[in-house]
């Protein structure tokens, strides 16, 4: 399915017609713990790249995606997770205790295929502060390549 767009030429006056494919976004909350972080309650999943039973996006197109985490921890707790793109470490957040909070934001190129997940790389047995509402994995194609 396409879908098209009349924007008015930037500096020429002149309207260009855009095309945009189907398009990919997803969120996904409420984060269970383990070396893969599973963000079980799905928001928003168009395209269907996310899974929530692995907790890994798998790109249904080639192009330049944005993806975030966020988190909160109690007070006793550390936890640091990254976000990688098959297997390599895009970006990381660490938050350590008294309520902290951790974020990352990364904006990637990706092949068709490609899978993108959140890692915790630390902190074995630390937790989260309400799961359900204060953390949660995002993404979005921005460009279509």
């Amino acid at each position: 399915m396409w879908t098209f767009l009349w924007v008015l030429g930037l500096g020429t006056g002149s309207p260009r017609l855009f095309f945009f494919s189907d398009s990919v976004a997803f969120f996904a909350r409420h984060a269970e713990i383990r070396s893969d972080v599973v963000f079980r309650t799905i928001t928003t999943n168009q395209g269907n790249g996310y899974n929530n039973t692995t907790g890994r996006f798998t790109a249904p197109l080639k192009g330049v995606y944005v993806f975030d985490i966020f988190y909160t921890i109690p007070a006793s707790a550390d936890l640091y997770f990254a976000i990688q793109v098959n297997g390599n470490t895009v970006c990381a957040a660490y938050a350590v205790e008294n309520w902290d909070v951790g974020v990352c934001s990364a904006v990637v190129q990706l092949e068709l295929g490609d899978v993108v997940n959140v890692k915790m790389t630390c902190c074995e047995g630390g937790s989260l502060w309400q799961p359900e509402y204060n953390s949660g994995f995002s993404g979005f194609l921005y460009l279509a390549l």
